[in-house]
């Protein structure tokens, strides 16, 4: 799974859909403390996230009374923000994943998912591509009739030297009907296990 000396982690929203999005990492200290890294702070403008050029991404992201909307149905958006508080990684304390989605015109064949970038010197955020190496992939995916949150640990394998994914199971099912508000949420644990 995540090594306990992850590298600095950069977040990527990568969707293919027409929805409205917040989101915070949280390493949890106790139900007391939260020690939270909000990703999509006050959006009194785009500032910190940074689109890519890459001709794969095609829709333009934009702020609306504090959400990042991404407009267009049949776009793909690739944005990336440094976390500002330094490296996320396992220690003793879960580490929660959780975001709010909208699919204002409903959900039809899209995701709207977070990636945490894998640690890479040279990588620059308006060079991201679908390729890009990432350690977390988290959040809402539909095609077809079914949809699920996908939840995908990638990782170097210290064998072999080649780099795996693992994928849940039994993902959970997520609504498509519907045109409210969902909150995905995530929480790594210490021992190597997690919650969805």
């Amino acid at each position: 799974m995540l090594s306990r000396q992850s590298p600095a982690w950069i977040v990527s929203l990568i969707c293919v859909a027409t929805l409205v999005s917040t989101a915070l990492v949280a390493p949890v200290q106790s139900s007391e403390s939260l020690n939270e890294a909000e990703l999509f702070d006050t959006f009194s403008g785009q500032s910190s996230w940074i689109s890519s050029k890459n001709e794969q991404y095609n829709g333009e992201a934009k702020v609306e009374d504090g959400g990042l909307v991404l407009p267009t149905e049949a776009r793909r958006y690739g944005l990336t923000k440094t976390l500002t508080q330094g490296p996320v990684a396992l220690g003793s304390d879960p580490l929660v994943l959780q975001y709010d989605v909208k699919f204002s015109k409903g959900h039809g064949c899209s995701g709207g998912y977070l990636k945490f970038l894998s640690h890479d010197p040279n990588f620059k955020p308006q060079g991201l591509t679908d390729q890009t190496g990432y350690s977390v992939m988290f959040g809402p995916d539909k095609c077809g009739d079914s949809g699920k949150v996908h939840l995908i640990f990638r990782y170097k394998d210290k064998k072999t030297g080649e780099y795996e994914e693992k994928h849940l199971k039994s993902p959970p099912k997520i609504p498509t009907a519907d045109m409210g508000t969902h909150v995905f949420t995530a929480v790594i644990l210490p021992d190597n296990t997690y919650k969805v």
